[in-house]
């Protein structure tokens, strides 16, 4: 993907796929693609985003941690609104995490 220049679509299902293996393993290669391109890491930011509000509590918390390592400041305003939405405190963690990478 850093070589192509695009994050590639299978990718995006295994950042949110159910299982936490297949999800871990997909960070791990996501916090590579951030830490040599940013922007190609922000390909995913719409696609995580429209997705968090169907995702399992865990899958949102794992969303969060990769919006805040994606680097890109205009997500904050978006997660700022679910510190006070109806999650649960571990999900306002994660966000509040994602905020404090954000920064």
């Amino acid at each position: 993907m850093l070589e192509c220049g695009e994050i590639f679509p299978a990718f995006m299902d295994l950042l949110i796929h159910e299982k936490w293996p297949v999800r871990l393993a997909a960070m791990v290669v996501f916090e590579t693609i951030a830490e040599e391109n940013r922007k190609l890491a922000g390909q995913t930011i719409p696609f995580l985003w429209d997705y968090f509000s169907q995702a399992e509590d865990t899958v949102k918390g794992d969303i969060l941690y990769l919006l805040g390592n994606a680097g890109d400041k205009g997500v904050i305003p978006k997660i700022e609104t679910l510190l006070n939405g109806p999650y649960p405190v571990e999900v306002i963690e994660a966000a509040k995490e994602a905020l404090e990478a954000l920064k």
